[in-house]
């Protein structure tokens, strides 16, 4: 499934899939580390799936998960949030459609050319065909 790809970008929903250890996207993972495929993690798509984790063994899922890969982090500064809102959605004020943790793991999946891991295609309207996304069921 994720043989011959350089990375995944992984959007909040693949990672709260792993805190909740859904066997479709554990799979995934283990075949990416098979591959030594890198993964890139977002913070803000980890601060997202951060907040939305109700039990401490989905939060040790997510640290035992990410910690035992390769696992590439591409930081959020202020700067940062700036320029993949404007690269997203122009100048506009922000509406509520305009969720920063997928901006921010669009913006990365563009800058490398790589798909975005995600259990929720339809957040993902929003983008254009310059995004690939791997979806894996939930």
């Amino acid at each position: 499934m994720v043989r011959g790809l350089s990375g995944l970008v992984l959007d909040h929903s693949a990672v709260l899939a792993l805190a909740n250890d859904k066997p479709d996207m554990v799979n995934v993972v283990d075949q990416a580390y098979e591959t030594s495929t890198s993964l890139l993690v977002p913070t803000a798509s980890l601060a997202t799936a951060l907040i939305e984790v109700e039990e401490i063994h989905e939060l040790n899922n997510i640290l035992t998960m990410l910690d035992r890969i390769m696992v590439l982090y591409d930081d959020l500064s202020t700067r940062r949030a700036y320029n993949i809102h404007i690269r997203m959605y122009g100048e506009d004020v922000v509406k509520s459609e305009h969720r920063l943790s997928l901006g921010h793991a669009a913006v990365c999946a563009m800058e490398r050319n790589w798909p975005v891991l995600t259990t929720d295609d339809a957040s993902w309207r929003f983008a254009g065909s310059e995004i690939s996304l791997l979806i894996v069921e939930s």
